[in-house]
């Protein structure tokens, strides 16, 4: 009696060029196959979708698993590319068919147990992975291309734009209300949940249609796109690992980057991004916002002695205290001691009080502060005179420069660094204004501010981050540099020194 083949049929397509259709003809004729062969098919699988360059296609899994139950004697594919197109994967899960007692058999390909049919095999399987890096070689290619003409180049865009005709992207009002929102809590101090409750209540909702959640992952991808400032960028994230996975955190050396200025429309401005870089950079702004204990300095205090940064710690041992230590002397290049961290918080809020941030102090700084404005307005018109000279003296050794008959390469470096320093000098030429007199009432608002923030720990310490410039720790003392210009004008810096004894630690105190 002949022994009737039990069959699993697996088709699959990859959405390169192909429908659901293509499923339908490929069981159609694995159906056909099997009643020429009088085999019978128990289980089909099938997976939409899905690329054959890797092995994470769930239908697929599935008849792995389902392969050692013994419910089938042979897996029956339109073509072995349908199986895959990794010859690793290939000959990985071939091996685990076959000790499962299950072979492989294709539909176009009849190939049996002899030599020639090996080397039959191995060069399909070759094929295969070769026109699969070929296809994506291709693809990438062209969208590169698009990408230098600041096209989009597929998927979903980023939230507030739209893709226009041309595909080039445009700005969608409605959502870039929210990305200005975003972008305008996040430098003021606020989390991703209170940004989200912001955003639903207003009725905002994401790309998707969905509510805004309090996902990380979401945030960061708005908060870290260049597009919002008008620069268009691809080909940044990193390329899938050996396991096809991608790590958007992950970028591509900066050559491989294509960055294009003005090549999108901007919703926000470059100071507005860069203030919410700066805050990505702190450890505390986002790394540390399930701490258990606060960091009000964090990422302003400096060892006096290496320089280095003194980032939050814990002392054990009698005493159990919050410490600033210094970061380099957790490695043995540095022997300075930490300092206790509250006592540290409480001295930065008293000085900012004392300093700036009461009605005494604030009219003694802006008196202070007026008098270097009418210094700046008086130095104006010599400061002006300079700069328009100056660009003649470039331009005359620039025209020197380019009707040399012999350009060498260093003169040709000469000749770039004396158009930067001539942009330079025009740009600064732009920016001298007359600046108008202030006083209290303009700033009066600001007391009101460090008293009413102080209950919302992450925006103070954004708000007294524009105000401390630097905390350099000695070890007899401590010195805060405070800007006092209030944003007018640069330069207008004082330093304060408190003696160390001010902040002994627990161990140290009698």
């Amino acid at each position: 009696m002949i022994e009737i083949k039990r069959v699993a049929l697996y088709a699959r397509f990859s959405s390169d060029h192909q429908r659901t259709e293509s499923i339908d003809a490929q069981i159609r004729a694995m159906k056909e196959f099997c009643d020429h062969n009088k085999w019978k098919i128990v289980e089909t699988y099938i997976d939409e979708a899905y690329s054959a360059t890797n092995d994470r296609r769930p239908s697929f899994q599935r008849m792995i698993t389902d392969s050692g139950k013994g419910l089938f004697d042979i897996v029956l594919v339109h073509k072995l590319d349908r199986f895959s197109r990794n010859r690793y994967d290939s000959a990985v899960y071939k091996n685990k068919l076959k000790h499962n007692g299950v072979r492989l058999c294709s539909v176009l390909e009849r190939l049996d147990d002899s030599p020639e049919s090996i080397i039959l095999e191995a060069m399909l399987e070759s094929i295969g992975e070769y026109y699969s890096s070929n296809i994506a070689r291709e693809v990438m290619k062209g969208l590169k291309e698009n990408a230098f003409h600041c096209k989009h180049t597929g998927g979903s865009p980023p939230l507030g734009y739209d893709v226009g005709p041309d595909k080039k992207l445009v700005i969608n009002e409605r959502e870039a209300e929210a990305v200005r929102i975003i972008y305008d809590m996040y430098i003021n101090g606020y989390g991703n949940r209170d940004i989200a409750e912001r955003l639903n209540a207003a009725g905002y909702v994401t790309k998707k249609g969905n509510p805004f959640a309090p996902n990380h992952a979401a945030f960061y991808e708005i908060l870290n796109n260049l597009k919002y400032t008008g620069t268009y960028v691809y080909n940044r994230s990193s390329a899938k690992d050996y396991n096809h996975r991608r790590n958007s955190h992950r970028h591509k050396p900066e050559e491989e980057i294509i960055r294009i200025a003005n090549g999108c429309p901007a919703i926000i401005s470059q100071e507005t991004f860069q203030k919410a870089a700066e805050r990505r950079k702190s450890a505390s702004a986002v790394g540390k916002l399930g701490a258990k204990h606060f960091y009000l300095c964090s990422g302003m205090v400096r060892c006096g002695e290496c320089g280095k940064k003194m980032s939050g710690g814990k002392r054990y041992g009698k005493y159990h205290f919050h410490t600033y230590c210094c970061t380099a002397h957790r490695s043995d290049c540095c022997n300075f001691k930490e300092i206790d961290s509250e006592k540290l918080d409480h001295y930065v809020i008293a000085l900012l009080e004392r300093e700036l941030f009461c009605e005494a102090s604030m009219k003694k700084q802006i008196r202070h502060l007026n008098q270097c404005i009418s210094r700046h307005n008086r130095k104006l018109p010599a400061w002006r005179k300079a700069l328009d000279e100056q660009p003649d003296k470039l331009n005359l050794e620039y025209i020197q420069m380019q009707s040399s008959k012999e350009k060498t390469i260093e003169i040709c470096e000469q000749i770039n660094t004396l158009e930067s320093q001539r942009i330079a000098f025009e740009s600064s030429r732009n920016n001298l204004q007359e600046l108008e007199a202030v006083g209290y009432a303009d700033f009066c608002g600001l007391i009101d501010s460090f008293f009413a923030l102080q209950e919302e720990l992450f925006r103070f310490r954004t708000f007294i981050r524009d105000y401390i410039k630097s905390i350099t720790v000695y070890r007899e003392s401590v010195v805060f540099s405070l800007d006092c210009g209030f944003g007018l004008l640069d330069g207008v810096i004082r330093e304060f020194t408190a003696k160390r004894i001010d902040f002994k630690t627990p161990s140290q105190r009698m």
